[in-house]
């Protein structure tokens, strides 16, 4: 079965370098700052400390021309 895409139902703040934080989890908990992050890999994947519900995040580029 695929990964399940949540990011709309995630709340989440900075990156840095290979990890970013959740300020909200799709489960509803809220956290603050950098108390709980996701990292890049899906082997690694981080559990919500609330649900146990577990993520990991990918990075999306998008290169725009201006016309």
């Amino acid at each position: 079965m695929p990964d399940k895409d949540v990011t709309n139902e995630v709340g989440y703040g900075g990156i840095d370098g290979e990890t970013i934080e959740v300020r909200r989890c799709a489960c509803g908990a809220e956290f603050d700052s950098w108390d709980f992050i996701l990292g890049l890999y899906r082997d690694l994947a981080h559990p919500c400390p609330k649900c146990g519900r577990r993520f990991y995040f990918k990075y999306k580029v998008t290169v725009l021309e201006v016309s």
